[in-house]
């Protein structure tokens, strides 16, 4: 998770510059990178709200199965 987080604010910054660039320097190279760069973003991001979304329901899961684990113990006891 952290290697990810790292990735989106790295391409945060990435994207930014392009965005600033493009908008000195008016040219169609510079919005295409521009564009490229935030569409990276947004990929990076949803696949670090994508793995987020996933451990949470691995911890649910994992939850679960420890409830039912002590259920067990407690109903053999």
């Amino acid at each position: 998770m952290r290697i990810l987080e790292e990735q989106v604010v790295f391409q945060q910054d990435v994207s930014e510059e392009a965005r600033i660039r493009a908008l000195v320097s008016e040219t169609p190279l510079a919005d295409r990178e521009a564009r490229e760069a935030a569409d990276d973003l947004r990929r990076l991001v949803r696949s670090r709200d994508d793995a987020l979304a996933r451990v949470a329901e691995l911890r649910d899961e994992q939850d679960s199965l420890l409830e039912r684990m002590l259920d067990e113990v407690r109903e053999s006891t």
